[in-house]
């Protein structure tokens, strides 16, 4: 069966740290409390793998869109890149480029 040239993509909310309060922001409502969630470095490569599981069954390619709170603050920002690249899956990140503009 010849794959299709159609991506199905994740966004994949890897953590909710942020060092910004934007007032659009879904993840503070308001609240100015320290979150926590940073996804589990051992759960990282089952998701990347049953993902791409998922769209060679549907006869699709996988595409990730990593985000977050901020995902370059997550504790496994890199090892998610890494991990993705060795398995050749195309992805991209959606953050928060404040600390990063001059």
């Amino acid at each position: 069966m010849k794959k299709s040239d159609t991506y199905f993509t994740l966004q994949w909310h890897i953590t909710e740290k942020c060092d910004q309060r934007c007032k659009h922001c879904y993840i503070f409502r308001g609240n100015d409390k320290n979150i926590s969630f940073d996804v589990d470095k051992e759960n990282c490569f089952s998701i990347i793998k049953n993902f791409n599981s998922c769209c060679e069954k549907m006869n699709c390619l996988p595409y990730f869109v990593i985000t977050g709170g901020d995902p370059i603050l997550s504790d496994n920002f890199w090892y998610i890149l890494e991990k993705l690249k060795s398995q050749n899956t195309p992805f991209s990140v959606l953050g928060n480029p404040f600390r990063y503009v001059r």
